[in-house]
């Protein structure tokens, strides 16, 4: 033991050192560090100074021991070999993605998320915002540079804030039992670490396109797709002041120019063809600022734009449904480390998160829900506008007390939605007796309702419903958190794990004060504390292999959607008003209401129907996840790692949704047909409640396999091995029960649900400049939902997996079972099972040296090389002659097979 040694960190490719004192027991700590490439050096007195490079990962802790020889053994430094290093003080599962596998692996899109898949533990066969797949709402959390960004508004399918891949440096994806100081999340974590300058000047400018010229027939429409795509951006990074100031710029857009077709249905074959453009675009800059050795400041903000001028339409549809679609996101992030003492530092972290998406109709004019599947104007619930606005700010206490390495500290997130989300507010006709057979003449202009024959229209409508009150979004919510973890290293070789967080969202649970008394005001949740133990140890005391196990409980993030649309159709805020034909009277659709107002019916002067109100039940709780793992991992000579975990999670208390206004009968066990028997709380339709039951939940059981080489002679490789069972009993807080007075027969194969999932990736530096990069998916086939032909007891609160006896076209015994009404058949929960996944993406690039520190380089890739047909999507109704057919996905992952050529200029 040696005490009061002088240890310097200095970062492999350049910048300033950061320099502690060992303790009475010869340890010592640097927390809060980027991950990056760094030498130490330990230097004392009568000791021959000693020298080593670690790698450290995103998430790693490292232990790294010296030998410090007297200084009459030897006159030179003693440097230490240079090997792959495994963290032997850690319980947590997961993975890592290096530098080199961000800049070498092939990826159509270039989207940096979908890197994800190259960790166990993640079965999804195509990645968008996230590494899960569609049932994901409070299972994650992505966190850059320590702040998080996640986008919690509503699901991840309407976008998270863009970060380019050339602005990501590595990250990791933690699969199962993250420690005490990260939470919000039942089942995965995201942490990301953007690019910084150092002392030497570093950049690139590069261009990648993409051509249907290229590609091959797509595999349902059997032809080539029109398809144009182009990618550029330009970066920059050094050094301000030497081993003081440096600065990290990026700027990187995305054109897709496409030309929308669309052939509405019942329209005679009429057809239009409307020029589209999607862009996006990000950008960011940060500098990082080494004001003496005890302290340090950092700063960030970056941007992203989305763009889709003409979305919201499909082929059928007509072009009066298309809407101007945007997404806007910006972060910015302020950071102090502040060295105490050689065992104590403390690291303070503010951050701001925005994200905005604005769904904005070409036509503000009512919408025609027509027989046959016809529908025209702007869309009901168009215009729509989300906004999220989150302050955080973070500390974060790190101490070395002799064996004990302790993480204390506590969060704060103001975090508001803002925005609007109308719900027939211009007006929906649903249904109509018949559709009109001259409609191109009825509708002649598409953009123009004045041109309309609506007068046509009147005749044939036979209910017509309109939204009035306040439709405003304003959820103001107050979330905090506590941690302590103590990382305790027993003895030479065990390392216990001992964490206990705190979290509540204050605000969230609050229900509005309602006249009806409906649901009565509730308080928050006071009582979410979640223990977390684990325990790492090092086998043969080398450092080489650990064996690692623990467990615990993690309460979920909350959407605030369920709160969003409880305080806006609450039957008070806003109300929803309908007129219904009669034998006697059609709907005259320029004034339905025959002269009486909105401000009538809000003021009470005109009585209203029963409204359907959506609620939280009085009853909800935060849901939250028991996750247990046990596992090893081996350092295979100088370069290789192969590891083994065996994982289970389970997700206790998850959202579903039910109509609390129905009553049960007892024959058919299923609720009753309230159109026959009516309401039991008359005063209201349905009450739509978001709850959380007991028997709602999730259960993961899986074995999670890596092999992984580092680059190192030229050559870099990996690959990743799940076999997992999924079930659940939910698909999200808007997921309705096929009975909810049955919830045990909900439990199945969940939709996320992947038996076998391998990922291998490799790149190998070839001669004269050469380098050759590939990366396999294979996925043994996807769970997907299934339903019956049709609605039989007539209310909402159903996944339809219930219908008639005999009136299915399909009828394959396996996926079906008998219901407990007398008479009727039950489709198996998600009983579809798509066909295997099988992607090979490969990538040649030249890279030629111009001058002095500037290089070219020429990229070729190809995705699907072997053009396999993938798909994405089937026909999940069995009362179709289609069932189980695929059906187009335009999502990348399962196109035919594409080319892409790029050029870089890297100085």
């Amino acid at each position: 033991m040696v005490p009061n040694a002088i240890v310097r960190l200095l970062p492999a490719g350049g910048g300033a050192a950061s320099t502690t004192l060992t303790g009475n027991e010869g340890q010592f700590i640097f927390p809060a560090l980027q991950a990056a490439e760094y030498k130490v050096r330990v230097e004392a007195a009568g000791f021959t100074p000693a020298e080593r490079t670690i790698n450290l990962l995103v998430g790693q802790s490292l232990v790294a021991e010296f030998q410090l020889k007297p200084a009459a053994q030897a006159s030179t430094v003693d440097v230490l070999a240079d090997a792959v290093t495994i963290d032997v003080s850690s319980s947590q599962v997961g993975g890592n993605v290096d530098t080199s596998r961000m800049k070498d692996t092939p990826l159509n899109g270039r989207n940096w998320m979908e890197l994800s898949l190259l960790v166990p533990g993640v079965t999804v066969n195509a990645v968008s915002n996230t590494p899960l797949g569609t049932v994901s709402g409070g299972r994650f959390q992505i966190n850059v540079d320590g702040q998080q960004v996640t986008q919690n508004a509503a699901g991840a399918g309407f976008g998270q804030p863009q970060f380019s891949r050339e602005t990501m440096s590595q990250f990791q994806v933690i699969t199962n039992r993250f420690d005490a100081t990260m939470g919000r999340s039942a089942q995965i974590q995201v942490n990301a670490q953007t690019k910084s300058g150092s002392n030497e000047f570093h950049g690139s400018a590069y261009g990648y396109f993409r051509s249907d010229k290229f590609n091959a027939a797509d595999p349902i429409g059997q032809r080539v797709l029109p398809f144009s795509n182009k990618q550029f951006g330009v970066t920059g990074g050094g050094r301000i002041l030497r081993d003081k100031l440096f600065f990290f710029g990026a700027y990187e857009g995305e054109s897709q120019p496409s030309t929308v077709l669309v052939t509405p249905q019942g329209f005679g074959g009429q057809s239009f063809s409307f020029a589209n453009d999607f862009q996006t675009k990000t950008w960011i800059g940060r500098v990082d600022w080494v004001v003496n050795e005890k302290h340090r400041l950092s700063g960030r903000y970056n941007g992203s734009q989305w763009r889709n001028p003409f979305g919201n339409v499909s082929g059928t549809s007509h072009p009066s449904q298309a809407a101007q679609q945007t997404r806007d996101g910006e972060t910015t992030m302020l950071d102090w480390t502040w060295v105490i003492s050689p065992t104590t530092t403390n690291d303070v972290r503010y951050g701001f998160n925005y994200f905005q998406w604005k769904n904005n109709p070409y036509v503000l004019s009512q919408e025609y829900r027509l027989p046959g599947g016809i529908t025209v104007g702007g869309p009901y619930n168009y215009p729509q506008e989300f906004n999220q606005f989150t302050n955080q700010v973070r500390d974060d206490l790190y101490l070395l007390k002799g064996a004990h390495s302790i993480k204390l500290g506590g969060e704060y997130l103001s975090n508001n939605h803002t925005g609007l989300f109308p719900q027939n507010s211009r007006g929906t006709v649903n249904p109509f007796t018949a559709a009109p057979a001259n409609l191109p003449s009825i509708f002649p202009v598409w953009n123009d309702p004045t041109s309309w024959n609506i007068d046509a229209l009147s005749p044939l409508a036979s209910t017509y419903t309109q939204g009035f009150g306040n439709f405003n979004i304003d959820i103001p919510r107050n979330v905090i958190a506590g941690w302590v973890q103590d990382d305790w290293k027993i003895n030479k070789r065990l390392t216990v794990n001992l964490g206990l967080r705190y979290d509540n969202d204050i605000g969230i649970w609050s229900t509005p004060t309602l006249k009806s008394n409906v649901v009565p005001p509730r308080g928050g949740q006071n009582l979410n504390f979640s223990p977390r133990v684990g325990f790492a140890y090092d086998l043969l005391g080398d450092r080489k292999t650990v064996i690692r196990g623990g467990g615990g409980l993690y309460f979920a993030d909350i959407q605030a959607n369920q709160v969003i649309n409880q305080s806006i159709f609450n039957g008070e805020s806003s109300l929803q008003v309908g007129a219904s034909r009669t034998s006697t009277t059609s709907i005259n659709l320029r004034d339905p209401f025959n002269g009486v107002t909105g401000a009538d019916f809000l003021s009470g002067k005109v009585p209203v129907p029963a409204q359907n109100v959506q609620l939280l039940n009085t009853n909800a709780v935060t849901p939250y996840s028991a996750q247990a793992s046990i596992g090893a991992e081996r350092q295979l000579g100088q370069s290789w790692t192969v590891s083994g975990d065996f994982v289970y999670w389970r997700v206790y208390h998850e959202w579903i949704r039910q109509d609390r206004n129905i009553g049960f009968n007892p024959v058919t066990g299923f609720g009753t047909n309230p159109s026959v028997s009516g309401r039991p709380d008359t005063r209201f339709g349905q009450i739509l409640e978001f709850t959380t039951p007991n028997a709602s939940g999730a259960i993961y059981y899986g074995g999670q396999f890596q092999v992984t080489r580092r680059f190192a002679k030229r050559f870099s490789a990996g690959a990743a091995y799940t076999v997992s069972k999924l079930k659940d009993s939910s698909s999200g807080p808007f997921g309705y029960p096929n009975n909810q007075f049955d919830l045990a027969d909900e439990w199945g194969p969940s939709v996320d649900d992947q038996r076998h999932t391998l990922n291998f990736d490799g790149s190998i530096q070839l001669p004269w400049g050469f380098q050759s990069s590939m990366f396999y998916h294979y996925g043994s086939g996807a769970a997907f939902a299934s339903i019956g032909p049709g609605n039989p007891f007539n209310y909402a609160g159903t996944s339809n997996r219930t219908f008639l006896t005999g009136t299915a076209t399909f009828i394959d015994p396996s996926y079906l079972y008998p219901s407990l009404a007398p008479g009727y058949t039950n489709v198996k929960r998600n009983s579809l099972r798509g066909q295997p996944i099988n992607r090979i993406d490969w990538r040649l690039t030249k890279t030629v040296a111009i001058k002095d520190r500037w290089r070219a380089t020429g990229i070729f890739e190809v995705f699907n090389v072997i053009n396999a047909q993938n798909y994405g999507t089937y026909q999940s109704n069995i009362g179709l002659a289609t069932f189980g057919r695929p059906a187009y996905n335009s999502n990348l992952a399962y196109a035919a097979r594409m080319l892409q050529f790029a050029v870089r200029f890297d100085y």
